[in-house]
């Protein structure tokens, strides 16, 4: 198995902490899928080639790989989960256009745009306060799944567009979760202090 990505791609993060959590082993070969390399040609996010297949983006990474190796990461579908992982992985989800800008542009993320992402932080903390009222610790029910892991890094590296997480303490409380993963491995850029 083959995992083409890049260090700091938080598209390609998702997939490593699952190969990490599962223990799978792989060979890791690093391409600059910047947006400044890339120039809007060819695959952004992680691409994998496993078994004869090559499968690219991360959802679907995300999703052959539990389907292959560990079914009890995929969220049940149809369900409150499930919806989450196609906005989480998206190129145009809000958190990610911004921190992409502010690392990759001179201009930076624009203010609405940096709104924006606040708000979808929200929508994510609003979440995952219901589902603890309803005895849930992660955002497609009472086990961690591969929504879990997408979700991860357009949240805990908010900073680097700007937003702190005080005024998120649900998405907080789950980060320290995600965290704590036996097989969690960091991402450049994670505070430390989670």
């Amino acid at each position: 198995m083959i995992l083409y990505d890049n260090e700091p791609d938080a598209d390609a993060y998702p997939v490593r902490l699952l190969l990490s959590v599962l223990g799978l082993g792989y060979q890791r070969e690093l391409i600059d899928s910047s947006p400044l390399a890339l120039r809007g040609h060819g695959p952004r996010g992680p691409v994998l080639d496993a078994d004869g297949t090559r499968v690219t983006g991360a959802a679907a990474v995300l999703r052959h790989l539990a389907t292959r190796y560990a079914p009890q990461w995929l969220p049940a579908s149809p369900g409150p989960g499930d919806s989450w992982l196609a906005p989480l992985t998206s190129p145009r989800f809000a958190p990610r256009q911004a921190r992409l800008l502010a690392l990759f542009t001179t201009e930076g993320a624009p203010p609405g745009l940096v709104e924006e992402a606040a708000h979808r932080l929200q929508d994510m903390d609003d979440h995952l306060t219901l589902a603890e009222f309803d005895g849930w610790s992660w955002f497609a029910g009472q086990r961690p799944t591969i929504v879990d892991l997408a979700a991860f890094a357009p949240a805990a590296l908010s900073n680097d567009y700007g937003v702190e997480h005080d005024a998120y303490p649900a998405l907080r409380r789950w980060i320290r979760r995600v965290r704590a993963l036996p097989g969690f491995i960091p991402m450049p850029g994670v505070p430390q202090f989670y």
